[in-house]
């Protein structure tokens, strides 16, 4: 992700100018991480983000990060595309993420690591 996208993406959202900017890294980063978990919500012939998140990966989004509810949402509105643009094979999973999903994740059927495999192939 180029920052210079970044900054074009958060600059349409005034809502996003409160928040400092290891947030906004930190929800990119969790949301490349439930991208798979995101997906299962729409039909596999759909490869674009949804227009919202599934309920108990807001509430784990906005929870973890300390972020009003609102503000959850326009971020997710916001940056979506740059989720959805990175390879869904390749999630950064970084140790610094797993207290939260630990703290607010298991609690709303979130794990660190997927327990199922994301689906490949669609027949």
């Amino acid at each position: 992700m180029l920052l210079s996208t970044l900054l074009e993406s958060i600059k349409s959202e005034p809502a996003l100018y409160s928040l400092d900017y290891r947030i906004i890294i930190q929800f990119i980063d969790l949301a490349q991480l439930l991208r798979a978990q995101i997906s299962y919500t729409q039909p596999y012939y759909i490869t674009t983000p949804p227009a919202h998140l599934p309920i108990n990966i807001h509430e784990f989004l906005w929870t973890s990060l300390n972020i009003p509810d609102e503000t959850t949402k326009n971020a997710w509105a916001v940056l979506n595309t740059l989720v959805w643009e990175e390879d869904p094979a390749q999630p950064q999973y970084t140790l610094e993420l797993l207290p939260l999903f630990l703290q607010f994740g298991l609690s709303r059927q979130i794990s660190f690591i997927p327990l199922y495999p994301p689906p490949l192939v669609h027949v």
